[in-house]
């Protein structure tokens, strides 16, 4: 939000340069409420030649998910802005 505040404070008559940060994907992985729901019962492939347990690599699959999925509709806000 307030990045989208910002946007709207750029000037309209000269050029301009904005820089967000934004953290993610990796872990440890902070998945909000809203963001688990979205992902929650999706199913994956398990990956070959992997050692981890199946449902703990489930769950680090839906979360990374979650977080691309969040970062997409950031991304989305700011270009719809500007």
């Amino acid at each position: 939000d307030n990045t989208l505040e910002l946007l709207d404070q750029a000037p309209k008559d000269q050029p301009w340069f904005f820089q967000i940060n934004w953290a993610g994907p990796h872990p440890p992985f902070i998945i909000l409420e809203d963001m688990n729901e979205t992902v929650n019962n999706r199913q994956y492939p398990y990956p070959m030649n992997c050692t981890e347990n199946k449902e703990d690599m489930m769950v680090t699959r839906r979360d990374y998910t979650a977080e691309i999925e969040n970062l997409d509709a950031a991304f989305k806000s700011v270009i719809d802005k500007i």
